[in-house]
């Protein structure tokens, strides 16, 4: 999905918005990359999640309730919870996360 969105993006550029526009957006998301190293950021079953991802987007319940926050490492413990509120359908199916 990344090259093909930087792909879109770079056939507009100089057509919907300034070059120098995307050349800066382009700059600031491969340097992010970069700090990552080598972690993947991904979209995972909740059965798949393991302790030490972190969460790269706060999962709330359908009712408003936060389960966890945006930065936070997952445990034993909130991978259990996550699961329990997943199986009555209370959390989206996948979590983004950073592994």
């Amino acid at each position: 999905r990344y090259v093909s969105t930087m792909n879109y993006l770079n056939s507009k550029a100089g057509v919907l918005f300034d070059k120098t526009v995307f050349e800066t957006f382009k700059d600031i998301i491969e340097a992010e990359r970069k700090g990552l190293g080598e972690k993947t950021i991904m979209r995972l079953p909740v059965t798949k999640l393991k302790p030490g991802m972190v969460i790269i987007e706060d999962v709330v319940t359908n009712y408003g309730l936060p389960l966890c926050y945006s930065g936070e490492t997952l445990t034993e413990e909130l991978i259990n919870s996550l699961l329990n509120t997943a199986k009555w359908r209370e959390i989206p199916p996948k979590i983004l996360v950073m592994t």
